[in-house]
């Protein structure tokens, strides 16, 4: 090689020159692979979310279609249904939802927001949008109510005053009650605002208005007249029929409920306070459910079910009471409730009601409890809703290319016993229709680490989320805290996750430095865990001011913990000696520790996993150190000092058994990669001289680690296992090892190769790619894919294909990008991120169908999408909110895809290219499957002979066009994006008329037929009778 080539090269690795586009055709290989990306296939799609969610604040069910919708206080709306069916919905303000009602069986959805708005949504749609909405401009909505089968919806103001809104034009209608007109003539105060509404389940004409003051009218819709007024002195919370329509029950704010008659209102038919106990008053009854007739030992029994109500000594905890008869259950809940809903087999509330379930929405979760069984035992959910089970610490996503590690999973979750105390009932959320089915493509894991030290394995394929396998790595520990008890400082605190599908590898650390290797087994094993290395007396020391003052500065690549100054008392995690049990699944057999002072805080752990020649790098604060994980002996140890000059010694321990001279250590490695003559010296001379100072950099730190294996020369004859490592000031260099064939016996050698490329800003990814532009996973690949790697890398030897030996590299730092090429490392092209964006955060390298590119997110929300290896811009956006959450959990997933927390309890799915989510778009199930209404309950002949029968109301005619009243000032329409799948959204009621003109049709034709056959008959009898009229006419008595 000439010697200005050397020059040239060296100038590069210093980073003294931004880039090499001048360079000379030997040293600029460019690839011979073009991208066909283009910036219009390009924009960010929100596909999905997961988990539970965040501050629920109203509740829904349909009966029919077994969905439900569950409204938030930023305004968002989930409708959840079957496996697969999860839809997450934003109006345009971010106003909490306070109330959200199905139109049963409908495909329709209405949200009423804080900001006085109701809006009316399609469902049937894939995309649910908003058909109609309607501003309320002079009164403040309290409360809604829509019977089943109702177009009419009745909206309550803080005003006193009821409105009827049409739910298919959304228009008011002239038809409005006013509170004077409701209250008693005598009555000078006004009644304040309606706290609730509610149709009489036998008689549409009667209502039932609730006031703040206390009192509640009987309204006869069709007289336009209140048949009954009453008085309470206490608030009234909730109100609800018995089935019959002859009695309802009230809710009050001192725990008391009261039952009145639609006869009488002179004094309520009887008072009960079921945990009244002499002066104490309990809390407010905030929701109570209407009687329900339940049969049981053919006796009907009346079942009332309410939340609050106990007494103030058990006001802080949460609870729901079931009143069966004379028998009362409290069951406490473990959060806030916020609403619950009675499941029943028919919407109609004149019907038999006998609910089945019980659906309870919490603050932080919900409940599901089987009614039928004693003890109201809890159904296990299908669906991903215990995400924050507890805090969620780091994510990682994972391609299970071998398709193994996850039916292995499934497989030992299936094996898990059946929980005694849950139900073995179905979910009765079970309503959509899903695709999850159809999809082929490769499985996807998604791996969550948690606060409390477990671990959670879900099944993300397809768009969607399903829990599968949970590791508890605190089992192995004797549970311990810090010495102030903080509950948040828990020593089992997931911090870092590496895993490998084809080995079935998994390493977790936690804040307490701890580092386990687990492999999975399919089956229960009595072990101990041995040997235990100590890493700590191995590493550098560094005093305590450059720890805390490393501690404070922003790692992007993984969630560190901030450290105060003033160190604290930590009570190190004893680990459980001797032999134990291990369950079916992810088993420990190693243990690495980091930590041997109770003084000290834990420190900032990186990991990368080579499970194909089973080496394990740990980057700390100023260290490095590489684990031979099949000796489970420390191979080397070192500061970044040191590795940055290339003068880094590896480690000497070894095991006692095992007797290795540092000679053939020597000779092993020569063997592998040649002698060390062979290295660039001029790269080795400029790390060293780049770090000849004795005081360590205060803001030097690990911030990458990744296995790779790349040609460093093109006089090698195959390529070499590098470790490559990433530091906080922008520096990468490279640790060359051989893997010898008798690893049991001999030692792993490892040869520092020193800094080798400079950039601005901190490392935050490497990753390499062939000639091809295909990315290469490096040293992680099977042994039989790199036998046939080998094989081909001789064969291209042999025919002097020498583009078989290009590979590339693109280097993510914090402020720029850079595309590499081997051998050589010589820089193609640079890309610098612009001021305004930020720092790049998390970066990945995607394989899309038209071309490769580089992903990245910044800190300032922006997702940056470059082609490679030209790295162009194909995208820079503002996205996403500038959250520390968001930032510590941000991964790329596959295929032009990205998840994060955008809240405390759910992962939200998004995408960036369009195709992408085209194919997801239609892997989307449906929320609106077609099924049949439930036909409302014939009335008897005694109940409708004694006055008891079901009484209809012609509604339109009473609330329709032709009533005056004057309701532009009252509330505004707004069309909504949806209004042109308004068709859709009344196909139901076209389809319901035709086929009832069918079968009018053919009911028609049957009678027709019926009636030819009495008329042929009664003609064949006519012509018989006239025959023997004319036989016996002329003929005397005594004759026949």
């Amino acid at each position: 090689m000439p010697k200005m080539n050397f020059k040239r090269v060296l100038e590069a690795l210093s980073g003294n020159i931004s880039g090499l586009s001048s360079s000379s055709s030997n040293q600029n290989i460019e690839p011979n692979f073009s991208s066909t990306l283009t910036a219009d296939q390009f924009q960010p799609y929100k596909i999905s979310r997961h988990g539970f969610p965040y501050r629920p604040t109203a509740f829904a069910y349909d009966p029919v279609q077994k969905l439900i919708a569950i409204g938030t206080y930023a305004g968002t709306i989930r409708i959840i249904g079957c496996d697969g069916v999860d839809r997450y919905i934003t109006h345009e303000s971010d106003k909490p939802v306070i109330n959200l009602i199905f139109l049963n069986n409908q495909g329709a959805l209405i949200s009423v927001c804080a900001d006085d708005a109701i809006h009316l949504w399609n469902l049937r749609q894939t995309q649910p949008a908003i058909l109609h909405s309607l501003q309320f401009n002079r009164e403040r909505i309290t409360c809604c109510n829509l019977p089943h089968g109702s177009k009419w919806l009745y909206i309550g103001t803080d005003k006193g005053n009821v409105h009827l809104c049409h739910i298919e034009s959304f228009t008011l209608s002239g038809y409005s009650i006013s509170w004077n007109k409701a209250i008693e003539l005598s009555q000078k105060s006004h009644p304040g605002q309606v706290i609730a509404i509610s149709e009489n389940p036998c008689n549409e004409s009667r209502i039932i208005i609730a006031f703040q003051c206390g009192s509640f009218v009987l309204w006869d819709l069709k007289q336009k007249q209140a048949l009954q007024r009453y008085f309470c002195n206490n608030t009234i919370h909730q109100v609800c029929w018995h089935q019959e329509g002859k009695q309802f029950m009230c809710s009050h704010n001192d725990g008391l409920i009261s039952l009145w008659s639609v006869t009488s209102s002179a004094k309520p038919l009887s008072f009960q306070r079921p945990h009244g106990k002499h002066n104490k008053l309990p809390r407010p009854l905030r929701k109570l459910t209407g009687w329900a007739a339940q049969t049981r030992k053919e006796i009907f029994e009346s079942l009332v079910i309410f939340s609050g109500g106990l007494l103030d000594d058990y006001d802080s905890q949460p609870s729901i009471t079931i009143m069966q008869g004379k028998s009362i259950t409290v069951l406490e809940m473990g959060s806030p409730v916020v609403d619950f809903i009675a499941v029943s087999s028919t919407p109609w509330k004149c019907d038999n009601q006998d609910p089945t379930d019980i659906l309870i929405l919490l603050n932080k979760e919900l409940v599901v409890l089987d009614l039928k069984t004693p003890g109201y035992p809890c159904i296990e959910p299908p669906h991903a809703l215990d995400i924050h089970d507890s805090p969620v610490t780091c994510l990682e996503f994972f391609l299970d290319t071998d398709a193994t590690l996850l039916p292995t999973l499934q497989h030992i979750a299936a094996l898990k016993p059946h929980n005694s105390n849950s139900s073995k009932k179905a979910w009765p959320i079970s309503g959509g229709e899903s695709k999850m089915g159809d999809y082929e493509g490769i499985p996807e894991l998604l791996v969550s680490g948690h606060a409390d030290g477990s671990v959670r394995f879900w099944d993300a394929t397809a768009g969607f989320l399903k829990p599968i396998y949970k590791l508890r790595t605190y089992k192995i520990f004797h549970r311990a805290r810090n010495s102030s008890g903080d509950e948040e400082e828990d020593l089992c605190r997931i911090t870092n996750i590496a895993l490998c599908t084809h080995t079935q590898t998994l390493i977790t650390t936690n804040v307490s430095s701890t580092i386990i290797i687990y492999k999975l087994n399919a089956s229960e094993i009595h072990t101990e865990i041995s040997p235990i290395i100590d890493l700590m007396s191995c590493l550098v020391q560094v005093t305590s001011f450059c720890r805390a003052k490393l501690c404070m500065v922003f790692i992007p690549v993984a969630v560190v913990l901030s450290l105060n100054d003033n160190k604290q008392n930590f009570e190190l995690l004893a680990i459980v000696h001797g032999s134990f049990r291990q369950s079916p699944g992810f088993q420990s057999n190693f243990l690495c520790l980091l930590s041997d002072d109770g003084t000290s805080p834990p420190m900032s752990v990186f990991l990368s996993v080579d499970t194909v020649n089973n080496l394990l790098s740990v980057g700390t604060i100023m260290s490095l150190c590489v684990i031979d994980l099949t000796q489970k002996s420390l191979l080397f140890n070192d500061s970044l000092t040191n590795l940055e000059s290339g003068s880094a010694v590896p480690s000497t321990k070894s095991k006692r058994h095992i007797k290795i001279s540092k000679k053939n250590t020597s000779l092993s490695l020569e063997k592998s990669i040649g002698s060390l003559e062979n290295f660039d010296d001029h790269v080795l001379s400029r790390g060293s001289s780049s770090n000849d100072s004795d005081q360590p950099r205060l803001n030097e730190c690990v911030t990458l680690l990744t296995f790779s294996s790349t040609h460093l020369r093109k006089s090698y004859n195959s390529m070499i296992p590098c470790l490559w490592v990433g530091t906080q000031s922008g520096c990468l260099f490279s640790i060359a090892f051989n893997n010898s064939d008798r690893r049991n016996n001999h030692r792993v050698a490892i040869l520092p190769l020193g800094t080798l490329l400079q950039l601005n800003g901190a490392i935050v990814s490497c990753v390499f790619m062939s000639s091809t532009g295909q990315v290469l996973e490096g040293s992680t690949k099977l042994p039989s894919q790199l036998a046939s790697e080998e094989k081909a890398d001789h064969d291209h030897d042999t025919t002097g294909d020498a583009s078989r030996d290009i590979q590339f590299m693109v280097v993510t730092s914090e402020r720029q990008v850079k595309t590499f090429s081997f051998p050589g490392l010589s820089c193609i092209h640079v890309y610098d991120l612009p001021l305004e964006c930020g720092q790049f955060i998390r970066s990945s390298v995607d394989t899309l169908m038209s071309g490769v590119c580089s992903a990245c997110y910044t800190s300032n929300g922006h997702i940056v999408v470059l082609t490679l290896p030209s790295l162009n811009t194909l995208l820079n956006v503002a996205y996403l909110p500038t959250d520390e959450r968001i930032a510590h959990t941000f991964c790329f997933t596959s295929d032009g895809q990205a998840m994060f927390l955008p809240t405390p309890t759910e992962i939200q799915r998004i995408a960036y290219y369009g195709g992408i989510h085209e194919n997801v778009q239609e892997l989307v199930g449906h929320l609106f499957f077609p099924c049949p209404d439930v036909e409302k309950p014939a009335t008897g002949f005694l109940k409708g002979l004694f006055g008891g029968g079901y009484t209809s109301l012609d509604r339109d005619s009473l609330f329709g066009e032709n009533v005056n009243g004057k309701t532009k000032s009252i509330a505004k329409l707004i069309p909504g994006t949806g209004g042109s799948s308004f068709e859709g959204f009344r196909h139901g009621e076209f389809s319901k008329l035709k086929n009832q003109v069918v079968e009018r049709g053919e009911r028609l034709g049957e009678l027709e037929e019926a009636t030819q056959r009495l008329h042929d008959s009664a003609s064949r009898f006519s012509a018989v009778s006239h025959a023997v009229m004319l036989k016996y006419k002329n003929k005397k008595w005594y004759q026949m």
